[in-house]
């Protein structure tokens, strides 16, 4: 039977934070997960499966299917805790890369541990920095960077934004 739990992470009062969606035990096709995140229109989707205590967690938007979601994770983490009371710790994987990722519940929160995950590195050329965040060239201290820990980010260090 399908479990659908509604929470919100990062938030610092009762109405603030990112709205998540977790389903447990769905027979959704990839597709239809899809369908079924654009149909909630909520920020995310996370549809946990649990086969012979391996739990995967498989993670979407409204607009495509994702490698990783790190609020997503923590609110799967709160519905098995929940669940399972006596347990401290969970070794998860994601759908996508089978990612590992450790996820802790201890007395005063849900701690996760991710592995940076290694993607292919690129050049980036100034003009494309400079459109991108629409800044001069010369404020930016260090070339950019790719890094990840499931969806890849673009990481330039600027000296101000002015």
């Amino acid at each position: 039977m399908i479990n659908i739990h509604k929470l919100k992470c990062f938030g610092t009062t009762i109405s603030t934070g990112s709205q998540v969606i977790i389903v447990e035990d769905d027979t959704f096709t990839v597709e239809e997960r899809l369908l079924f995140t654009q149909y909630k229109n909520e920020s995310a989707c996370v549809f946990m499966t649990q086969n012979n205590h391996l739990v995967t967690l498989d993670y979407y938007y409204p607009h495509a299917r994702s490698p990783l979601c790190l609020h997503g994770t923590l609110a799967a983490g709160y519905v098995y805790f929940k669940d399972n009371p006596d347990k401290l710790r969970i070794e998860i994987v994601t759908s996508v890369y089978n990612q590992p990722i450790s996820i802790e519940n201890r007395v005063n929160g849900l701690f996760l541990t991710v592995t940076q995950q290694n993607i292919a590195t690129t050049k980036i050329k100034d003009q494309e920095i400079e459109k991108l965040i629409n800044i001069n060239i010369s404020k930016v201290i260090r070339d950019p960077v790719v890094m990840s820990v499931g969806s890849p980010k673009l990481l330039i260090e600027v000296d101000s934004l002015g």
